[in-house]
């Protein structure tokens, strides 16, 4: 008996690589150390509302849902000073490796975030439009200089 859901049989090997939404929130941190900290516990559930990129699923994509996206500002350099350079770095190795994975279409990959994610889109697709074909920035802080004053902290678990 066939599967309805095609998300339940797919298989990249017999199916190919199907378009994909990366969808994330970049963490700022002072220190390497600090970045490779566990961020949330394993044994979270993801909670799927009318605004959540998981039902990208059901309209046939792959979504990477919060890949880790650290921006380090080591000894007296700021987040901001590498802030390009080190987003850069970690979308290539998330494009890379779903397309190694044969997860994810080369030609056919979004990103999309919120807040600090859609600064995080609209600078990718301004300084990597090799990596995405289309983005998604969803009410976007654009304006960083109020960031070294603690803008940035996040005070609120749902962003």
């Amino acid at each position: 008996k066939k599967r309805s859901c095609p998300i339940l049989c797919y298989n990249p090997s017999k199916d190919g690589p199907l378009a994909c939404l990366i969808w994330s929130y970049p963490g700022d941190f002072k220190s390497r150390e600090a970045a490779g900290q566990v961020r949330r516990s394993p044994n979270k559930f993801a909670r799927i509302n009318n605004s959540f990129p998981l039902l990208w699923l059901a309209r046939g994509f792959a979504v990477l849902a919060d890949p880790t996206i650290p921006i380090i500002g080591e000894g007296d350099q700021e987040a901001n000073d590498r802030y390009i350079e080190q987003l850069i770095a970690s979308a290539e190795a998330a494009v890379n490796e779903i397309v190694r994975r044969g997860v994810a279409h080369p030609d056919k990959i979004a990103v999309g975030g919120h807040s600090y994610g859609a600064f995080m889109t609209a600078n990718l697709l301004a300084h990597a439009p090799h990596l995405f074909c289309c983005g998604i920035a969803r009410s976007g802080a654009y304006n960083r200089t109020p960031t070294p004053f603690g803008f940035q902290v996040q005070l609120c678990p749902f962003i």
